[in-house]
């Protein structure tokens, strides 16, 4: 091919590669327009609340139409929690049921009228999202009481590891969802925005929604159970439960210091509420492993565990220590005794390897529920006019209070007691971490290590495009990287880590935090506690361009790693 023809060639092809770029971009454009179109006259119109009603199912809250103000004569209460709370059962089915139609059918003292306990639990939230939660509903829907549902297996651990940010939005995880939980239809849903286009949320939306099984309408032939209901592999269930085992392991205590503050901030949060004539009542809902005696020795088998090291009434005293402290006169429901009792006689209270309660768990819970709610808000001292569980009748009506050991002491004058006079969250202490040795007093290491980082606050890294610098709000008092790392040469937890900041400053993570997917992917037990969270405070390093590097200590912190890894951040 002559020269001339050569460039002929080119150009055609120049030329089709132009317009197939440009007629690519057109339909984008043309896509975007009609996506965002549809979006405003169809999907985003207001859902699920009218002037008069709420249709929590609508929502893919787990519970029906609600009418905002209380009709004559109903006892309303608002119910609030985790998964634990949300259920994997019907509201028939569910403790909110099961204690509504025990207290409405004996006729407790003082409640000669109706009852409904409307369920707001939703899953993956912690105490930030109680009090969020309460303050949006509680001014919508006209009430009389309210229950919180505090789940012992993580509450504490998804505030302290940042696995549920603190000013998480309420019903994230199921509020976008095209199918509805308790009936398999399909329903319109708002995508979540992150990206530029829409065409790019609404992709990684149905991705979710693919891999998660969660898009397709099912079959609703589930009897008592719904749409939530989700087993996981052997491997992910033993892993789950893995991961919670730091809220009862008396040496990581430290570790979740964030999640016993957010603990004291509910309580007075609760306080306040009960003040002001709403009647209020704390559960505590123990998590599998605290309740069943083999699935702890199958834990030991599994990861090579010492039961010595683990105190599985620990965290139920430190809520009732922290609330005799701030309010003694908060009624706290702990189901610990009456579901081990049950456990005891063979009740199968966790739904096989999804674990969450069972119809079983969510009938004794009710009762227990029912009983509380009889003795704390109306006085009722003696028996409801109502068959229940011999286990619930054999405790007392709010399931009694964990024993004052001295290591329980320990822990909670060292932990929690130092907290309750914070009216704020001291950044101090929030990026407290252990004394680590100067970098300037150690030498790069030899040999290899693994780092991730998993968030600069809420930017998931994974997401970001490479040299494009990630935007931080100056208006934010700090900003937080988290993720994990490990002395891969060692085969095990490093040092420690800095977070480096334009060479210039140096901030020390909190370092051991539990990352039981980062063992389990590497199949080595060492790594289970090899996550860190940096909060720097952004005043200090100031407004523009900044780059982050890391320094990861030696096991033995005798000399520290460079990974290489260069970050761009823009704070304005």
């Amino acid at each position: 091919m002559r020269p001339d023809s050569a460039r002929v060639f080119h150009s055609v092809w120049g030329r089709k590669l132009l317009t197939l770029v440009a007629a690519l971009a057109v339909g984008i454009l043309i896509g975007e327009g009609a996506l965002r179109t549809w979006e405003r006259l169809v999907v985003n119109r207001p859902r699920g609340i009218s002037a008069d009603t709420v249709d929590l199912a609508a929502l893919n809250y787990n519970d029906s139409t609600v009418r905002r103000r209380r009709a004559d004569g109903e006892f309303r209460v608002l119910s609030f929690g985790d998964s634990f709370g949300y259920t994997v059962v019907k509201y028939p089915y569910s403790y909110h049921g099961v204690a509504a139609e025990i207290l409405q059918r004996s006729g407790a003292a003082g409640i000669q009228r109706d009852v409904r306990i409307i369920n707001l639990g939703e899953p993956a939230v912690s105490f930030y999202q109680y009090m969020e939660g309460y303050r949006y509903w509680g001014s919508l829907i006209e009430h009389d009481a309210v229950v919180f549902n505090v789940y012992l297996g993580n509450d504490f651990a998804d505030v302290a590891y940042n696995f549920v940010r603190d000013d998480a939005e309420l019903n994230r995880l199921f509020g976008p969802l095209d199918v509805n939980l308790q009936t398999g239809q399909r329903r319109a849903f708002n995508v979540p925005r992150k990206y530029p286009l829409r065409i790019l949320d609404h992709v990684l939306v149905r991705y979710h929604l693919w891999t998660k099984n969660m898009g397709q309408a099912e079959d609703t032939g589930r009897g008592p159970y719904n749409l939530a209901l989700a087993e996981l592999s052997e491997d992910k269930y033993y892993a789950t439960l893995l991961s919670q085992m730091d809220t009862f392991d008396s040496r990581r205590q430290d570790k979740l210091t964030r999640g016993f503050f957010a603990l004291t901030q509910f309580l007075r949060f609760v306080s306040e509420i009960r003040s002001q004539g709403t009647k209020v009542l704390i559960m505590l809902a123990p998590n599998e492993t605290q309740v069943t005696s083999d699935l702890r020795r199958d834990l030991v088998e599994r990861y090579g565990l010492d039961l010595e090291d683990f105190d599985f009434e620990l965290p139920a005293y430190l809520v009732h220590e922290s609330a005799r402290h701030l309010d003694e006169e908060i009624p706290i429901l702990d189901l610990y005794a009456v579901l081990s009792c049950a456990d005891g006689y063979g009740q199968d209270l966790y739904y096989g390897r999804d674990t969450h309660w069972s119809v079983e768990g969510n009938r004794i819970a009710g009762e227990s529920l029912a009983r509380a709610i009889a003795f704390s808000w109306f006085g009722n001292q003696s028996p409801l006019e109502a068959e229940l569980d011999d286990c619930v009748q054999r405790q007392p009506p709010l399931g009694g209070t964990p024993a004052a050991s001295p290591d329980r002491q320990a822990a909670f004058r060292g932990h929690v007691e130092p907290l309750l006079c914070l009216g704020s969250w001291d950044d101090a202490v929030a990026s407290r971490a252990p004394s680590l040795p100067a970098l300037a007093e150690m030498e790069p290491a030899q040999g290899s290590s693994l780092l991730a980082i998993d968030k600069i606050n809420s930017v998931e890294f994974d997401n970001v495009v490479l040299g494009t610098p990630i935007v931080v709000s100056g208006d934010l008092p700090v900003f937080t990287v988290t993720g994990w790392t490990v002395d891969e040469a060692a085969a095990t937890v490093a040092g420690g880590l800095y977070l480096v900041i334009d060479n210039e400053y140096e901030y020390a993570a909190n370092y051991g935090l539990g990352r039981p997917d980062v063992a389990a992917f590497f199949n080595n037990s060492e790594y289970r506690h090899s996550g860190f969270e940096v909060r720097v405070p952004v005043a200090e390093v100031g407004g523009g361009e900044h780059e982050l590097s890391f320094r990861i200590l030696t096991h033995d912190q005798t000399a520290y790693y460079d990974p290489r890894i260069r970050v761009r951040i823009r704070i304005e």
